[in-house]
């Protein structure tokens, strides 16, 4: 899950949705977690380049299956 993560957040950075330093970030955390009813995973990753503390850490949201549901820069709940 973390390879599709991981294309989620350059095809991000393209339009400029997120800052360009995104792209050479790796996963830091995987996990499973129930979210509105529905197991996802939700994938972490860390920049610091960031230069605001609170956008340094981005949740990648996939369905289980792998589809892209969401990103955030607080933690899905």
């Amino acid at each position: 899950m973390a390879v599709v993560a991981k294309c989620e957040v350059t095809e991000l950075v393209t339009p400029p949705k997120l800052a360009a330093s995104w792209s050479s970030t790796t996963a830091t955390n995987t996990q499973s977690k129930v979210i509105g009813g529905a197991t996802r995973w939700v994938i972490t990753f860390q920049n610091p380049a960031i230069r605001t503390a609170a956008n340094r850490t981005l949740f990648i949201v996939l369905a289980q299956n792998g589809d892209f549901v969401s990103h955030s820069f607080t933690p899905p709940k």
